[in-house]
């Protein structure tokens, strides 16, 4: 993997590197176990051995690979608070120097590999030259649902919740919804003392809105909310997506791996329906979900 970043190994394909990153990160969370209840890997008072080879280790991976959005974003605290410290220690900076963690992930240097050449039929001595789809866009199946129309709509509606999601479900009717979109719900995984207080969930909150690609509000509509009180705090949201499944535009968000997600039936499962109801028609001041206050609100547009 990091011969691929440094140019020294021009044969790792992108899937072999995808293994790769996932291998790294899967070990930063094993990682992340053992510095959860010790401040040293050894347990020690101070640190050891351990602490500075393990730290040679991922030097280059904090260096290259693991950016300020990984480290953000994921409940990785406890490595990276790790990290920082053996790294700051004089008698590791004497060996191995000042360690800038790098801001954005370099990129690798990955194998261009040939296209695979089209099939070409012969059919009543005309050649047909099948393709594959260009991009995840082209797999989508045809569905005559305005979505750019049905935001404007109900973002101006004064009953969301009522009338709104009324007249949405014959909209979607009409439009054989069920056909190109669906609905999902997702949860925050909250680690350690997350949810505890409320400026600093709603800066979780924040960057999760922030790295949502802009390119997906082709495709979708959602809303996020922080709900309860100090010190219980949760972040939920729902979303509709131009597709069956949730999009790998929003796979992209690196903490969209960090939320529970449960696909609903907005038009056929009754609690379905009202728990979306609960989420896209909650009022911007006094709204609640299930009793709880809403304490912040971002939409996806």
């Amino acid at each position: 993997m990091l011969k691929a970043i440094f140019g020294f190994d021009t044969n790792v394909t992108a899937d072999e590197f995808k293994v790769g990153d996932k291998f790294l990160k899967d070990a930063c969370k094993s990682l992340n176990k053992e510095l959860t209840e010790n401040e040293w890997l050894a347990g020690t008072a101070g640190p050891s051995f351990a602490d500075y080879a393990m730290a040679c280790y991922w030097n280059l991976a904090f260096a290259t690979t693991l950016d300020a959005g990984f480290c953000k974003a994921k409940p990785h605290h406890a490595t990276v608070a790790w990290f920082k410290k053996v790294s700051a220690l004089p008698a590791f900076v004497k060996v191995m120097g000042h360690v800038k963690m790098c801001e954005k992930a370099v990129k690798p240097v990955i194998k261009v590999e040939e296209k695979k050449k089209a099939v070409v039929v012969a059919k009543v001595e005309k050649k047909v030259e099948e393709e594959k789809p260009r991009s995840w866009e082209d797999t989508l199946p045809a569905c005559a649902f305005d979505l750019y129309n049905f935001k404007t709509f109900f973002v101006n509606h004064k009953d969301k919740k009522g009338e709104g999601l009324a007249e949405t479900k014959k909209m979607f009717q009409a439009a054989d919804f069920n056909e190109g979109y669906s609905w999902h719900w997702i949860k925050y995984q909250r680690y350690g003392d997350e949810g505890q207080v409320q400026w600093r969930f709603a800066n979780l909150l924040n960057g999760f809105m922030q790295r949502t690609d802009p390119k997906l509000s082709k495709f979708a509509f959602g809303v996020m909310h922080m709900i309860g009180e100090e010190p219980d705090l949760n972040i939920e949201g729902v979303w509709m997506f131009r597709s069956q499944d949730i999009p790998p535009l929003m796979h992209d968000n690196p903490q969209l791996e960090y939320f529970d997600k449960k696909k609903l039936d907005f038009m056929n499962n009754e609690e379905d329906y009202k728990l979306i109801a609960e989420f896209f028609g909650a009022p911007k001041e006094d709204g609640n979900i299930n009793g709880r206050p809403i304490q912040q609100s971002e939409w996806f547009k």
